[in-house]
């Protein structure tokens, strides 16, 4: 699953293209393709974009944990682990959020945020996610990530995956 077909087009290697589902922006969208999808007995890998504040653009982040992200409230409300990668190291953490991030208060010295993720956890289904940096809460570097291709990576990224669920099928 991803959000817009500009990030399919951006993300997406050409062997997935015939699973993709596009989910539309932000929760509501996003929950309401879900609930469509017949996910009994399989799993979903969420691939997208995430802001980011002091994480490098184009840095890879496997997400083992999310949580709902209001300025209002910088602790972040609630916490849903995903599906991990058995072997991976590199997990991490990504808040969702309502609306696209411009600046924020949070004193963590990193973190990623994106405007979906939180409705993947409403699945009974393993739920993988893997997060490109686009912006560092820029809407224009959001655009020029937008233009650029990460599938080689996110390739590598889904046989990972494939790989972890071959061995927990055994």
């Amino acid at each position: 699953c991803v959000a817009t077909v500009q990030e399919a087009d951006a993300l997406i290697p050409d062997k997935y293209k015939d699973n993709v589902v596009i989910t539309g922006i932000g929760i509501i969208n996003t929950l309401g393709v879900l609930r469509k999808l017949n996910t009994k007995d399989d799993y979903v890998v969420n691939v997208g974009f995430a802001g980011a504040h002091n994480v490098p653009v184009g840095e890879i982040r496997p997400i083992i944990n999310n949580k709902m992200y209001q300025e209002s409230n910088i602790d972040g409300i609630g916490g849903q682990a995903l599906t991990t990668y058995m072997t991976d190291k590199r997990w991490g953490f990504c808040y969702t959020a309502s609306d696209f991030l411009y600046n924020t208060n949070k004193k963590e010295e990193e973190f990623l945020v994106d405007m979906e993720l939180a409705a993947y956890t409403s699945l009974m289904c393993p739920v993988f996610a893997i997060k490109v940096v686009s912006d560092n809460l820029d809407e224009d570097s959001y655009n020029k990530a937008l233009e650029s291709n990460y599938k080689n990576v996110i390739q590598d990224e889904l046989e990972k995956i494939e790989e972890s669920v071959r061995l927990w099928v055994k």
